[in-house]
């Protein structure tokens, strides 16, 4: 067992993401789990990989577009993409969001 204390983690800027950071919190060989802060003007570019994502929204809103439509998300909601699916999470221009992003496999 191990407990992280908030504040313990590592913060970043995940490459080709802006008005964001991260908080890795687990990072082991089958499963990342983060917490992520992004502004109202946030986001990641499109991105599409071999590995699966599950994010859960904690506070605010965003968009999600996954090449063709657009989804609002609000606290809350979750939203999985599987593997090879195109997308992209961005805030919504009006308020900040909060959310924990699990990822399986880890990206490279």
């Amino acid at each position: 067992m191990r407990i992280v204390k908030v504040g313990e983690e590592k913060t970043m800027t995940p490459p080709r993401h802006h008005e964001l950071f991260a908080r890795l919190f687990y990072n082991g060989e089958k499963i990342t789990v983060g917490r992520i802060w992004m502004s109202a003007f946030g986001g990641a570019e499109m991105d599409s990989h071999d590995s699966e994502h599950i994010f859960y929204i904690l506070r605010g809103s965003a968009k999600m577009f996954n090449g063709k439509d657009t989804f609002f998300v609000e606290e809350g909601d979750s939203i999985i993409v599987e593997p090879g699916e195109p997308h992209s999470l961005t805030g919504n221009g009006k308020v900040d969001c909060e959310y924990i992003v699990i990822t399986s496999p880890p990206l490279g």
